[in-house]
């Protein structure tokens, strides 16, 4: 159906409108209505009616577009285009980009190739003629196409994740960004209404009290996070429309509709035993569901603005953690509470630092009963310590079925359970099946007890969550994961054909590395290793240094030692031109271990004693091994290394010490004596890490006995992994 010279004219005044105000960040539907001298009941009928938007995202997809071309033809940066187009929040602006075009701000600006599908709606927006005719007298014209990727593969920086490759930076990182993988409550414009509350306290002279705690709270949360509040008098003067719901009979906008806003706070407040008592509700502004009911606040009349301003703080804290509230994996705290928890784990995201306690410390004082971060002092807390803040946690009054869960399988790795644990993630993934982190979990827990098809399984049912820096991490261990399991079941071309499947955008350090270690299992030389290396893109030299060692490392498993000590060669040209002297999982110590010049290990070690006692002990006693010394490397065991756990190198997670003693065994020749300490420390609950048992090089003279390699056979969920007779 042609539209009417009157609707052309409409449609292309609200986009000049905007387009006129496009810088001003405040610039709301109440505004540009009044441009129009419409209200804005009739300002949405009519865009609603001719274009199928309503009047937010009708603005919204004019800044968006616009954002789009000077991304495409100026050189600007992607916060100078976020505030010319009238995103004051640049972070906002990335999500809100990342929603409209499937792609980032970033992507755009680096890649000039990269164009969108024709199929996105903002481009069917864009196609409407009256459209496309304003944007083109302004200079903006926006060809769809197809997206172009650089031939070169380009892996996510290794610097900027290596802190977060240990489980507990993982923890942190999805703890603080949002772990619920259920599916997303979106605010599409970010907007919030707080209805005046009601007054059931039969006191006329209270009255006012309600427009005031309206009024104040919604003044205070405006901008917080991503959340817009929607100005208290324009709530007061359309209050008439809250109860439409959507499809009305008499065609009616919700208010929803009518003031442009995705949640809404209902409440009322009466008087019981002379104090008096507010009660608030938070809801889906379109639907009117209820989200979460908030605990009410109450105390004496005189303490009025008291009482308003708890109810603030705890409004705020909920809708900070909005997603994670609504899936009822949290109970929300009151916001400066859950402002230190935020401080907390950006420290802790960074290292197990003394600040990240001390704001952890500050959220429980803020506020006792908030479980989070009582989760997090567990890993600054050892021995009697660690007990008693496990007996305070359990004893929380607030913590919710979810948060219970997440502090048993804590405990349980804490403990060393790992059995147990995979059960237990088995069971949270019946209640929330689209959670990804105890997915992931539970997938590494498969993994690492010897179930790699186990494993698969649960990794096929996750889709990947890529929009945010966590995304792309949880990607980057599921990769390593599921490859890995079929590596364990010798399937190597099916673990490159996986790879080889993955995205160039989502390209992560793992790949390269996996990549590196099939191919040679499959019997590819070193040239065609360095070709391969050098297929990636890589920012950082040291991650280069690493990918050498890789390859070094699986040679000397092949028994292949002139290709091994090609790359040794190749990754200590790089590594003694860097600052750091190492790459970032493999240092000197370790390519001269592999290189076999033993003398030099030990000079090296000599200089890290005082760094790290407990490395240089367990590298000491390998050395001692290597050389034939057993009396002098089973010394050590007796005299230096009795922990009950022992870290040791760049692994997250300790190991049991029957391990690293069964290694020295190994290196001496005494085979059973081996491979008895092995079944003990796996009885004990010692797991399989990426370069141990079957792929750990101080094992090699073991990987040939029949009873080795029946104890690393791939078993299937539900067989005894520990008791291997």
């Amino acid at each position: 159906m042609q539209s009417r010279p009157y609707q052309i004219a409409f449609i292309q005044k609200a986009a000049q409108i905007i387009i006129a105000h496009l810088e001003e960040s405040d610039f709301s539907v109440n505004d540009l209505a009044k441009a129009l001298h419409l209200s804005r009941e009739q300002t949405h009928r009519k865009l609603k009616k001719q274009t199928g938007l309503s009047s937010g995202k009708f603005i919204r997809y004019i800044r968006l577009l616009l954002a789009y071309s000077y991304l495409k033809s100026e050189s600007q940066s992607v916060q100078q285009v976020a505030y010319r187009t009238g995103f004051n929040n640049p972070a906002y602006f990335n999500t809100c980009f990342k929603e409209e075009w499937q792609c980032t701000p970033g992507e755009i600006i680096r890649d000039q190739t990269l164009f969108p599908s024709a199929d996105l709606p903002i481009l069917k927006f864009y196609q409407i003629p009256e459209i496309k005719e304003v944007l083109t007298k302004v200079s903006i014209v926006i060809e769809p196409g197809f997206s172009q990727r650089p031939e070169r593969k380009r892996i996510l920086h290794r610097k900027t994740m290596f802190t977060l490759f240990t489980l507990f930076g993982l923890i942190a990182l999805w703890l603080s960004r949002g772990a619920a993988d259920q599916v997303k409550f979106e605010l599409d414009n970010q907007h919030l209404a707080v209805i005046p509350f009601v007054n059931n306290t039969g006191d006329t002279s209270l009255q006012v009290v309600g427009e005031i705690a309206s009024s104040w709270i919604s003044s205070q949360i405006n901008n917080l996070g991503n959340v817009k509040t929607v100005p208290f008098f324009t709530v007061r003067q359309y209050s008439h429309y809250v109860g439409i719901l959507p499809d009305d009979i008499e065609d009616r906008p919700t208010f929803a509709e009518v003031v442009d806003a995705a949640l809404m706070i209902q409440g009322q407040y009466f008087l019981r035993d002379d104090e008096i008592y507010f009660d608030a509700e938070l809801l889906d502004a379109r639907t009117l569901e209820s989200i979460y009911h908030l605990p009410m606040v109450h105390g004496a009349r005189d303490s009025v603005m008291n009482l308003v301003e708890e109810m603030r703080l705890k409004i705020a804290g909920l809708i900070t953690s909005i997603e994670e509230v609504r899936s009822g994996k949290l109970t929300p705290p009151n916001y400066d509470a859950y402002e230190y928890y935020l401080k907390g784990l950006q420290e802790l995201s960074l290292s197990i630092s003394p600040a990240a306690l001390h704001y952890f410390e500050k959220a429980v004082v803020a506020e006792p009963d908030f479980v989070m971060p009582h989760l997090y002092r567990i890993w600054f807390y050892h021995g009697g310590e660690r007990d008693s803040l496990f007996n305070i946690i359990e004893a929380l009054p607030r913590m919710t079925a979810y948060e219970r869960n997440v502090f048993r399988h804590l405990y349980l790795r804490h403990e060393h359970r790992y059995a147990d644990d995979l059960e237990l993630c088995l069971e949270m993934l019946n209640d929330y099946p689209k959670d990804y982190y105890f997915n992931m979990m539970a997938a590494h827990e498969a993994k690492s007890q010897f179930m790699p098809r186990f494993a698969m399984q649960i990794l096929s049912q996750m889709e990947d969550k890529v929009e945010s820096e966590v995304g792309q991490l949880w990607h980057l261990y599921k990769v390593r994961n599921y490859s890995e399991s079929l590596m364990a079941l010798g399937e190597y071309q099916e673990a490159i054909e996986h790879l080889e499947k993955i995205p160039s955008q989502l390209y992560n350090p793992a790949i390269p590395e996996l990549m590196i270690y099939c191919n040679i299992r499959l019997g590819m030389g070193a040239e065609n290793i360095e070709k391969l290396i050098a297929e990636y893109d890589h920012e950082d030299t040291r991650q280069i240094a690493d990918l050498f060692a890789n390859a070094a490392y699986e040679y000397i498993l092949m028994n292949q030692d002139e290709d091994a000590h090609h790359f040794i060669n190749r990754s200590m040209n790089l590594m003694i031109n860097c600052p750091e002297e190492s790459g970032y999982n493999f240092d000197q110590i370790d390519l001269f271990f592999m290189a076999g010049q033993f003398d030099i290990v030990r000079t090296k070690l000599e200089r890290i004693k005082q760094i790290n006692e407990v490395d240089y002990w367990v590298y000491m006693s390998l050395l001692e091994a290597a050389t034939g010394d057993d009396e002098k490397a089973l010394e050590i065991y007796e005299k230096t290394l009795t922990q009950e756990y022992i870290p040791w190198r760049r692994n997250p997670l300790a190991y049991q010490p029957d391990y690293l003693k069964a290694r020295v065994y190994a290196l001496l020749g005494r085979e059973e004596t081996s491979i008895d300490l092995l079944q003990r420390a796996l009885e004990k609950g010692q797991l399989y890490h990426h370069l141990d048992f079957d792929r750990d090089i101080f094992l090699t003279q073991i990987f040939e006995v029949p009873r080795f390699q029946k104890l690393v056979r791939p078993r299937e969920h539900g067989v005894d992994v520990t008791i291997m007779k």
